[in-house]
């Protein structure tokens, strides 16, 4: 399955910075119950025809938990962390 984000967003300046990424990055927000379910987790950014993946395992071990409005928890981590697929 493929999950299309509508929304991603700039962080915080050197939030990863952990991580090796410097400045802000764009990153996506994904929940933990997707994540759960899917591995590796596949998604597209609205229209663009590329499609990202990366490993559960990876995603957990980088992101950065959040609880969200709705008190669901939701695991912000870099766009850049995914690998495209062809």
């Amino acid at each position: 399955m493929i999950h299309i984000v509508k929304k991603p967003f700039y962080c915080r300046k050197d939030q990863f910075a952990s991580a090796g990424f410097s400045g802000q990055v764009l990153v996506i927000g994904i929940s933990m119950e997707a994540l759960k379910t899917h591995n590796p987790y596949r998604f597209k950014i609205g229209n663009n025809p590329t499609v990202y993946s990366a490993n559960s395992d990876i995603v957990l071990a980088i992101g950065q938990q959040w609880i969200n409005k709705k008190n669901k928890t939701v695991i912000i981590i870099p766009v850049s962390l995914f690998q495209k697929e062809k």
